[in-house]
């Protein structure tokens, strides 16, 4: 008897909108109608994301011969391969055709070229025998060959090039700036800013002395 009631009742609320009994049911609807419109979106969307791939992988076969999909099964042989990518050819490359990453600045070969040009031809012999490769990159295998048959090629024929790296290339650099601190300390503190040459002329302000890299402007004549 005391169910019937209860289950009276409770239909009673049902029916009547304003009850809360009524607000939770229309809310719960609500929430049910949105899980349902938020899968159809989810399948057509991950639909749309299949045959975007689906495309991609046609190109891939198209210029690309020994590309195979990743839900192809792999050989016992295959287990047993190590495939190496480009990367590790393609990044030292940069300093030589920044091109090839979108970037319009020089190479560096272009860059030394550029800078022998500003000297008379009799110090571009000089310089040329002198090549010295340091900093970090100068530790990548085969680089101060490839400088070196890079210079060759746009020098005079019979230029004499000696291109030589660091026995510590990625701290040589600091090592001979400290040596020369140590040595010239009186030409070292002349050289160092005062705190009213910085607050006027701000940190891209700094003194040149035998080591700087003097900015030449060639004449175009």
């Amino acid at each position: 008897m005391r169910r019937r009631e209860m289950r009276k009742k409770r239909r009673e609320e049902l029916n009547d909108r304003r009850s809360q009994a009524s607000k939770q049911r229309m809310r719960l609807i609500v929430q049910q109608t949105q899980t349902v419109e938020d899968s159809k979106e989810s399948d057509s969307e991950s639909e749309h994301e299949q045959e975007e791939l689906l495309k991609i992988e046609e190109l891939l076969f198209k210029y690309d011969p020994d590309y195979k999909s990743v839900d192809e099964p792999l050989t016992i042989e295959e287990y047993h391969q190590l495939r190496l990518g480009t990367e590790a050819f393609r990044a030292p490359e940069l300093l030589f055709q920044p091109a090839i990453f979108g970037s319009d600045r020089a190479g560096l070969i272009e860059s030394i070229e550029w800078l022998l040009k500003s000297y008379p031809s009799e110090q571009q012999e000089k310089l040329c025998q002198n090549v010295h490769v340091c900093g970090g990159l100068a530790g990548l295998s085969g680089l101060a060959e490839r400088i070196r048959r890079e210079l060759i090629m746009i020098r005079p024929v019979g230029a004499v090039i000696n291109v030589t790296t660091a026995s510590n290339p990625l701290y040589s650099a600091w090592q001979g700036a400290r040596e020369w601190t140590v040595r010239e300390e009186d030409e070292f503190h002349s050289l160092l800013l005062s705190k009213e040459d910085f607050m006027e002329r701000g940190l891209d302000n700094l003194k040149e002395h035998r080591f700087s890299n003097i900015y030449r402007i060639r004449n175009k004549s």
